[in-house]
């Protein structure tokens, strides 16, 4: 079922039962843009049949956000042009090598190449039959820094940001209304604990955040967010690391900071981001602690 957020711009909610993150489109004139490929064909198929009882003009383009598999292994069904960044094309020319049986996702699994989650999901998304067929597309399209598609009275921005989370990542933004931010904004999945680094993040919060729209949609949450909640989300993710970069690994001298009185809603908030930031000193990623 898809959702309207605004005129011509359409997503559909996230399924995390087998990891399917939020698939969008955006209208124009001449042409749509799909943001997101899906996490299978069964997952695209089920946007675009609900995209086209929409009164949308046809479908030209779909972004590639990064190279992670649920959002990239739906590509094969979309008869439009995959833009990616030059990153993204590399990481999906080496995945299109791999075997997808459960055999393999174990030993890739196992030699630390896959993380247990993303096998786990791969395995409830697709059967080992349809993994058997499984080919991956290559973007037609690469880009390095950003670049600007012309949908017809609707320029749409696509704008590599990297981040944490994948360092090829691109946001696709429609000024004046939305940015679809897809997977950046989370932490770095691939190595345990899971972390988020400051000097990583906060330049990036501090980019979208300049950003001219009224709504942020992240990849995997289950609703858009509002300029001011995603201003929220922000302020308590700084809050997280700036705190976590005085206190270190001090658990009870960080959790008084964000608790203590004055610091409000964002303080609260920001406690469930203090892990993240603890394991980026663990790894290194923003010093040792």
């Amino acid at each position: 079922m898809l959702s309207r957020l605004a005129p011509s711009v359409y997503w559909m909610a996230p399924d995390h039962t087998t990891d399917r993150p939020i698939v969008a489109a955006i209208g124009g004139e001449h042409a749509t843009l799909m943001v997101e490929a899906g996490n299978s064909v069964k997952h695209a198929h089920q946007f675009l049949n609900a995209l086209a009882a929409q009164p949308v003009a046809p479908l030209r383009y779909v972004v590639l956000t990064h190279w992670h598999w649920d959002h990239v292994f739906g590509a094969p069904a979309i008869d439009a042009i995959a833009i990616a960044t030059e990153e993204t094309r590399r990481q999906i020319e080496i995945m299109a090598g791999y075997s997808w049986s459960d055999a393999a996702l174990d030993e890739r699994t196992a030699a630390g190449l896959e993380i247990p989650f993303c096998r786990d999901m791969i395995k409830a998304e697709l059967s080992p039959a349809e993994r058997a067929e499984l080919t991956l597309r290559v973007p037609e399209l690469a880009f390095r820094a950003e670049m600007t598609i012309d949908l017809g009275n609707q320029i749409v921005r696509v704008i590599h940001v990297g981040g944490d989370h994948s360092s090829d990542s691109c946001i696709v933004v429609l000024p004046g209304v939305v940015a679809f931010l897809s997977d950046c904004v989370y932490p770095n999945l691939h190595v345990e604990p899971n972390y988020f680094s400051r000097r990583h993040l906060f330049p990036l919060l501090d980019r979208l955040l300049t950003l001219d729209v009224e709504h942020y949609v992240l990849g995997h949450d289950d609703a858009p967010l509002s300029r001011a909640a995603f201003e929220s989300l922000a302020r308590a993710m700084k809050k997280a690391g700036d705190a976590v970069k005085r206190h270190g690994l001090d658990d009870d001298g960080i959790q008084a900071e964000l608790a203590a009185p004055g610091t409000g809603e964002d303080g609260v908030k920001a406690l469930q981001f203090v892990k993240a930031f603890q394991a980026g000193l663990v790894h290194e990623v923003d010093g040792a602690p």
